[in-house]
């Protein structure tokens, strides 16, 4: 590569990390900043019925949650200035090429539904067997339709940028695994003022250094689950070069999480095990195919 296109790929990483990050955080923190000082939920795929139930408490309300609901699109507005960036028009092409790739055999979608379901079943299994179950108060109609809305929010507003953009561009730069560690942290730094905001509400009566500490044991444990998802969705992307496969992983994560906690009597106790669920995975596969198999080289 040409010292020319080493810069031109370098500018367009940092453009797509600007605005990856610049547009999200621009639209989620008034929403929940004033969410925070005047008790609004904000719409997230685990609080749509919150507000189906309550509605908006006013203009205000109804239109921070406008702009919080598309922040969400970010990733894919950067990765489309940055491919663009790195190659016009052909490049475009071939990035939504991957996107829209949805032909990789029925197989692959049995897998990433067998994952996402054992990731939140085991851990929900094994807490609702020690804290109690109760009835789901949510209809199996809303579950398919938070289903849709997640392929079409947090899938398609996340994963063009991270798997389709940032992940082939990190895996060429860094050697072995660095890459997927690199993009799990990018990954969760774009998270933070989610974690860092919905961990201080839940914050009562603490001093200062108490709630520090809370906060960045909490962006590390939101770090350490996402570089341990992410290795499932490099061996995913690795294997059949479906951005759209990721979208759909994406959506069935954040919907079976949501869905198997409702059977939960405290469904809190079971978010330390969530959240470390990807590591076991990641450990039993490198164990079963090797480390040089999971999560692999491009087919």
């Amino acid at each position: 590569m040409s010292t020319k296109s080493q810069k031109q790929h370098n500018l367009s990483l940092v453009v797509y990390l600007i605005l990856a990050n610049g547009i999200t955080w621009l639209l989620w923190l008034p929403g929940l900043i004033v969410g925070l000082q005047k008790e609004y939920v904000m719409p997230n795929f685990d609080t749509y019925h919150l507000l189906f139930e309550t509605g908006f408490e006013n203009s205000q309300h109804l239109y921070l949650s406008i702009a919080f609901f598309f922040g969400v699109y970010g990733p894919l507005i950067g990765g489309l200035v940055a491919t663009w960036m790195d190659g016009g028009r052909e490049s475009l092409v071939e990035w939504w090429g991957r996107i829209t790739h949805w032909r990789i055999g029925g197989n692959w979608y049995l897998t990433a539904l067998l994952i996402t379901f054992l990731l939140a079943a085991i851990p929900v299994t094994i807490f609702g067997l020690i804290g109690g179950f109760v009835p789901s108060n949510l209809p199996f109609a809303y579950i398919l339709g938070l289903l849709v809305v997640q392929l079409l929010r947090s899938g398609f507003g996340e994963e063009p940028g991270w798997r389709g953009f940032l992940l082939p561009r990190l895996k060429a730069r860094f050697e072995g695994e660095k890459y997927i560690w690199v993009l799990g942290l990018i990954w969760s730094i774009w998270h933070w003022p989610i974690v860092i905001i919905r961990t201080m509400s839940m914050l009562q009566d603490v001093t200062l250094p108490q709630m520090v500490i809370t906060i960045l044991m909490s962006l590390a444990g939101n770090a350490m689950s996402l570089i341990g998802l992410t290795y499932i969705y490099a061996w995913l992307y690795n294997k059949t070069q479906s951005v759209f496969l990721s979208i759909v992983f994406h959506a069935l994560s954040n919907m079976f999480v949501f869905w198997l906690s409702s059977f939960l009597a405290a469904p809190q106790a079971a978010g330390i095990a969530i959240a470390l669920m990807p590591w076991v995975f990641v450990i039993f596969m490198q164990k079963r195919l090797g480390k040089e198999n999971f999560p692999g080289k491009t087919n």
